[in-house]
């Protein structure tokens, strides 16, 4: 190996488990990461498989969490208020409810083609104009 070459991963486990370079690991293909191997340990069973996990977060799905609630009202025609900082004034925004993320939501104000993205933590008020 040449001295600005990056090891393999099997040269770097090699020399990071202190096998000898007779060990010949088994090769791994894009789709499995050597982290997710398990090794093999004669007389100890390997664990359960756990069930899938949904990918959404339970704070996008429920309506108790805020980005869950604002989900509801996508669409929607709505005034939102900002604190900035931790005593500073509340600046409020005017717009249609795009999109709502883990910790951000997207509005489109009125008449317009942007978009303004916002922190969803730094919300205090939420009108919604119906």
């Amino acid at each position: 190996m040449a001295i600005n070459q990056t090891p393999s991963f099997q040269e770097r486990y090699n020399y990071l488990s202190g096998m000898d370079q007779q060990t010949v690991l088994p090769p791994t293909s894009p789709s499995t990461h050597p982290r997710d191997v398990m090794p093999v340990i004669p007389g100890i069973q390997p664990p359960a498989v756990l069930p899938s996990v949904n990918p959404v977060p339970a704070t996008m799905e429920s309506p108790f969490y805020m980005a869950g609630l604002l989900r509801w009202y996508i669409g929607q025609y709505m005034r939102v208020q900002y604190l900035i900082g931790t005593n500073g004034p509340l600046i409020d925004r005017n717009g249609v409810l795009r999109e709502v993320g883990v910790n951000y939501i997207i509005l489109q104000p009125q008449n317009s083609d942007d978009l303004v993205i916002s922190d969803l933590y730094s919300i205090k008020f939420i009108d919604i104009i119906r």
